[in-house]
Protein backbone atom coordinates (compact mmCIF):
# COMPACT_ATOMS: atom_id res chain seq x y z
CA UNK A 1 0.00 0.00 0.00
CA UNK A 2 1.33 3.50 -0.94
CA UNK A 3 2.13 5.85 1.73
CA UNK A 4 -0.85 8.29 0.60
CA UNK A 5 -3.29 5.16 0.69
CA UNK A 6 -1.99 4.86 4.34
CA UNK A 7 -2.89 8.37 5.02
CA UNK A 8 -6.59 7.84 3.01
CA UNK A 9 -7.41 4.83 5.22
CA UNK A 10 -6.28 7.04 8.06
CA UNK A 11 -8.80 10.07 7.00
CA UNK A 12 -11.63 7.04 6.81
CA UNK A 13 -10.90 5.40 10.38
CA UNK A 14 -11.19 9.43 11.41
CA UNK A 15 -13.98 10.00 9.68
CA UNK A 16 -15.98 6.51 11.20
CA UNK A 17 -14.95 7.82 14.57
CA UNK A 18 -16.55 11.16 14.14
CA UNK A 19 -19.90 9.48 12.42
CA UNK A 20 -19.99 7.17 16.11
CA UNK A 21 -20.87 10.22 17.89
CA UNK A 22 -23.31 8.54 20.21
CA UNK A 23 -22.68 8.84 24.01
CA UNK A 24 -19.17 10.41 23.43
CA UNK A 25 -17.32 12.40 26.28
CA UNK A 26 -17.63 16.25 24.75
CA UNK A 27 -14.10 16.58 24.66
CA UNK A 28 -12.93 13.39 23.44
CA UNK A 29 -15.38 13.68 20.56
CA UNK A 30 -14.23 17.21 19.57
CA UNK A 31 -10.55 16.00 19.59
CA UNK A 32 -11.90 13.38 16.92
CA UNK A 33 -13.35 16.19 14.66
CA UNK A 34 -10.56 18.40 14.68
CA UNK A 35 -7.87 15.13 14.05
CA UNK A 36 -10.21 14.41 11.02
CA UNK A 37 -10.39 18.01 9.51
CA UNK A 38 -6.01 17.99 9.90
CA UNK A 39 -5.89 14.59 8.40
CA UNK A 40 -8.51 15.13 5.85
CA UNK A 41 -6.76 18.33 4.76
CA UNK A 42 -3.33 17.47 4.73
CA UNK A 43 -4.02 13.78 2.91
CA UNK A 44 -3.07 16.59 -0.28
CA UNK A 45 0.26 16.81 1.42
CA UNK A 46 0.54 13.13 1.11
CA UNK A 47 -1.02 12.31 -2.49
CA UNK A 48 1.89 15.55 -4.12
CA UNK A 49 5.15 13.89 -2.05
CA UNK A 50 4.08 9.84 -2.69
CA UNK A 51 6.23 8.85 -5.87
CA UNK A 52 3.70 6.95 -6.78
CA UNK A 53 0.99 8.98 -8.03
CA UNK A 54 1.19 10.85 -11.07
CA UNK A 55 -0.42 13.96 -9.52
CA UNK A 56 1.19 17.14 -9.35
CA UNK A 57 1.19 19.79 -6.45
CA UNK A 58 -0.85 21.73 -8.92
CA UNK A 59 -3.33 19.98 -9.78
CA UNK A 60 -3.97 19.12 -6.35
CA UNK A 61 -3.88 22.57 -5.08
CA UNK A 62 -6.46 23.33 -7.92
CA UNK A 63 -8.76 21.05 -7.24
CA UNK A 64 -9.20 22.29 -3.76
CA UNK A 65 -9.68 26.02 -4.83
CA UNK A 66 -12.55 24.48 -6.60
CA UNK A 67 -14.13 22.65 -4.32
CA UNK A 68 -15.64 24.28 -1.30
CA UNK A 69 -15.56 21.35 0.85
CA UNK A 70 -11.77 21.23 0.60
CA UNK A 71 -11.50 24.66 0.95
CA UNK A 72 -13.33 24.55 4.49
CA UNK A 73 -11.51 21.21 5.54
CA UNK A 74 -8.32 23.15 4.86
CA UNK A 75 -9.57 26.15 7.37
CA UNK A 76 -10.64 24.17 9.73
CA UNK A 77 -7.43 21.96 9.88
CA UNK A 78 -5.58 25.70 9.82
CA UNK A 79 -7.46 27.02 12.64
CA UNK A 80 -6.88 24.05 14.75
CA UNK A 81 -3.45 23.71 14.53
CA UNK A 82 -2.60 27.20 14.73
CA UNK A 83 -3.34 29.66 17.82
CA UNK A 84 -3.03 32.85 15.10
CA UNK A 85 -3.36 32.45 11.94
CA UNK A 86 -0.71 34.28 9.44
CA UNK A 87 -2.39 33.53 5.87
CA UNK A 88 -5.92 34.44 4.51
CA UNK A 89 -8.43 31.53 5.06
CA UNK A 90 -10.00 30.00 2.02
CA UNK A 91 -13.59 30.90 3.28
CA UNK A 92 -12.90 32.03 7.10
CA UNK A 93 -14.67 28.26 8.15
CA UNK A 94 -14.80 27.88 11.54
CA UNK A 95 -17.09 26.21 14.19
CA UNK A 96 -19.99 28.18 15.30
CA UNK A 97 -21.85 26.08 17.73
CA UNK A 98 -21.99 23.24 19.53
CA UNK A 99 -25.31 21.35 20.36
CA UNK A 100 -25.92 18.24 22.30
CA UNK A 101 -28.83 16.32 21.57
CA UNK A 102 -30.25 13.70 24.19
CA UNK A 103 -32.14 11.18 22.97
CA UNK A 104 -34.75 9.45 26.30
CA UNK A 105 -37.13 8.04 23.25
CA UNK A 106 -34.28 4.82 23.09
CA UNK A 107 -34.69 3.96 26.90
CA UNK A 108 -36.76 1.61 27.86
CA UNK A 109 -37.40 3.17 31.32
CA UNK A 110 -36.10 6.34 33.09
CA UNK A 111 -32.23 6.89 33.32
CA UNK A 112 -31.34 5.36 30.29
CA UNK A 113 -31.07 7.20 26.96
CA UNK A 114 -28.06 8.29 24.30
CA UNK A 115 -26.70 11.74 23.17
CA UNK A 116 -24.54 13.03 20.86
CA UNK A 117 -22.71 16.30 19.66
CA UNK A 118 -23.04 17.85 16.65
CA UNK A 119 -20.76 20.85 15.97
CA UNK A 120 -21.89 23.46 13.08
CA UNK A 121 -19.31 24.45 10.39
CA UNK A 122 -20.15 28.55 9.32
CA UNK A 123 -18.19 30.17 6.33
CA UNK A 124 -20.08 33.62 4.94
CA UNK A 125 -23.46 33.43 5.28
CA UNK A 126 -23.87 29.26 5.49
CA UNK A 127 -23.67 26.83 7.42
CA UNK A 128 -23.10 22.99 7.40
CA UNK A 129 -22.97 20.54 10.11
CA UNK A 130 -18.95 19.11 10.47
CA UNK A 131 -20.21 15.39 10.22
CA UNK A 132 -21.92 16.49 6.64
CA UNK A 133 -18.84 18.39 5.18
CA UNK A 134 -16.07 15.56 6.81
CA UNK A 135 -18.64 13.19 4.47
CA UNK A 136 -18.49 15.27 2.08
CA UNK A 137 -14.59 16.22 1.78
CA UNK A 138 -14.03 12.60 1.83
CA UNK A 139 -16.14 12.01 -1.25
CA UNK A 140 -14.65 14.86 -2.76
CA UNK A 141 -11.03 13.28 -2.21
CA UNK A 142 -12.18 10.27 -3.53
CA UNK A 143 -13.17 11.40 -7.03
CA UNK A 144 -9.50 12.91 -7.35
CA UNK A 145 -8.06 9.74 -6.39
CA UNK A 146 -10.04 7.58 -8.68
CA UNK A 147 -9.58 9.85 -11.58
CA UNK A 148 -5.76 9.70 -11.39
CA UNK A 149 -5.78 5.95 -10.64
CA UNK A 150 -5.17 5.90 -6.78
CA UNK A 151 -7.89 4.41 -5.98
CA UNK A 152 -9.84 1.50 -8.09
Amino acid sequence: MSDSLKQWARVQRALIRIENNKNRQEEEYEDDVWFFFQNCYHLKDWIIHDDTNLISSKTVEAYIERNLELKLCADLANRSKHLKLTKKPRKDAKTSSKDLTIDCATAGFPGEGSWHYDFVVSWEDSSMEAIKLAQESVKEWAKLLTTYGVLN
